[in-house]
């Protein structure tokens, strides 16, 4: 595997984790500790973040930890996101951070035009926005943020390595020299320039443009040459080998994981984050030493019954076969049993329960309720039937309804819900009081309210206000009188 390789996967690891779940990210762009904490135990090559356990009160220790640094000062982890919002790969949408369309192609996309994608974005040969790059560049705090115009520097030294040959070693003495990079009088070692050239240097390393020897001499790889556009540079292009993935040792009736190689499909892992969740490591060779981290060289896939209900009920899965289709697929062989009887218990329990929030057109007359549907201005304001006595109304579809009840009928109503129906003309709520102690109400239309906090919290558990709820009953009361 090579040093681009773990770049992308790491990148897909971070688009993976704002898709599944909900991050509502710090200020504009910051991840949270805890999003840095369970997003730096995925990625292949890892931040050293300085993780300190906490004790409670007690003196007992807490089962949650504490990482005392922001994004700005990792190092692995703010590039990436760096190169996916300059990709505009992710982006904030609403309260959270969240893929883009454009996700789609880069994953469906060959690995080089992949790489060539995120270079291209985070360092453009042409820039047209040098203003909002230096901006995004120094709000990650990258190497060199502190340089009147980061970006139009580091493109000085892709400079350098366009124009000398590529077989041609340069030593870090003489890139500084060619560079020329101001030196500030300041404390911080990392403003210095020699410490933001070898920075700067790891950063290329990553996408394997460069490589070093001894860290003091580098010289330009192939790949690299490629994708700086180097005059010299030949057709060098990298294998898009994919590997299928594989179970694990079954436990028993516990359906086991997905174990799937750094080189197995992008398009396919993505469509599996939606039925499993990619816990942090393996045991037993998950993860292999090198002299700078610890690499991850395996992902582990644990399937999750509540990811797989979630996707039927958005529509994304349309059928517990289909999911059993993708599995074989995916593996390229027939499933275990276990994970078979596990789908069919899926299968079997989903549905037979559901709880929802709808607005009820309810009669005591089902005669009354067929005089109603006869007029097409009513019917198209329906859903459904539920019984000669009620019948769902659509909600984007209430205000019409009552209208068209109120103005073109002399049927009393009655509403559940304090709302003002018709759009503000007519609140039904309070003209239903007086019409009830006049004449028998024969209609009823019957709404959850919207405006209790339960509502807010959680939709498929709604509860009526206990003085909504006592006025339901004295309105009853009085019609039976």
């Amino acid at each position: 595997m090579s040093q681009l390789t773990f770049l992308l996967q790491d990148v897909f690891t971070f688009l993976s984790l704002v898709s599944a779940d909900d991050i509502r990210p710090l200020g504009a762009r910051y991840l949270s500790t805890s999003a840095l904490a369970k997003l730096n135990a995925r990625l292949v090559i890892p931040d050293q973040l300085d993780i300190q356990p906490l004790r409670h009160a007690t003196g007992h220790w807490r089962a949650g930890v504490r990482i005392p640094i922001s994004e700005r000062h990792t190092e692995r982890i703010r590039f990436v996101h760096y190169l996916t919002e300059s990709a505009r790969l992710v982006a904030r949408t609403g309260a959270f951070l969240k893929p883009t369309p454009l996700t789609a192609q880069w994953l469906h996309a060959p690995l080089q035009q992949r790489a060539q994608i995120l270079f291209r974005a985070a360092f453009p040969l042409q820039p047209t926005h040098a203003a909002r790059d230096d901006k995004r560049w120094r709000a990650f705090g990258l190497p060199g943020d502190h340089l009147p115009s980061p970006l139009a520097a580091f493109d000085q030294l892709l400079d350098i390595f366009r124009q000398v040959p590529i077989d041609q070693h340069l030593k870090t003495r003489t890139l500084l020299k060619l560079l020329a990079l101001p030196a500030f009088d300041d404390d911080r070692p990392d403003d210095q320039p020699e410490a933001i050239l070898r920075a700067w240097l790891k950063l290329l390393q990553w996408f394997q443009i460069v490589d070093c020897e001894n860290g003091t001499v580098t010289y330009l790889t192939p790949i690299g040459a490629t994708l700086i556009e180097h005059p010299e540079a030949t057709a060098a292009e990298l294998k898009n080998k994919t590997s299928p993935l594989h179970w694990t040792k079954p436990r028993g009736n516990t359906p086991p994981n997905l174990i799937a190689p750094l080189d197995a499909s992008l398009p396919i892992l993505w469509e599996l984050g939606e039925y499993a969740d990619h816990t942090p490591a393996l045991a037993g060779g998950a993860r292999v030493a090198t002299l700078s981290s610890t690499r991850q060289t395996r992902r582990l896939y644990q399937l999750d019954a509540a990811r797989v209900r979630r996707a039927l009920d958005r529509g994304t899965l349309s059928t517990i076969a289909h999911l059993h289709e993708f599995l074989e697929r995916a593996t390229g062989d027939a499933l275990p049993r276990a994970v078979t009887d596990w789908l069919d218990r899926i299968a079997h329990d989903y549905g037979r329960v559901t709880m929802r929030s709808v607005t009820l057109l309810e009669v005591k007359d089902p005669s009354l309720l067929t005089e109603l549907t006869h007029r097409k201005s009513i019917r198209q304001c329906l859903r459904r039937s539920l019984s000669p006595r009620a019948v769902v109304v659509r909600p984007s579809q209430i205000d019409a309804l009552a209208f068209q009840v109120l103005s073109k009928s002399s049927i009393p109503v009655i509403s559940s819900g304090a709302r003002n129906l018709g759009g503000g003309k007519r609140d039904l709520s309070t003209q239903s009081m007086s019409w009830a102690k006049s004449k028998e109400p024969r209609l009823a239309i019957t709404m959850p309210d919207l405006t209790a906090p339960s509502i807010r919290k959680t939709p498929l558990q709604f509860s009526l206000r206990r003085d909504i709820i006592k006025l339901e009953r004295r309105v009853c009361y009085e019609c039976e009188r």
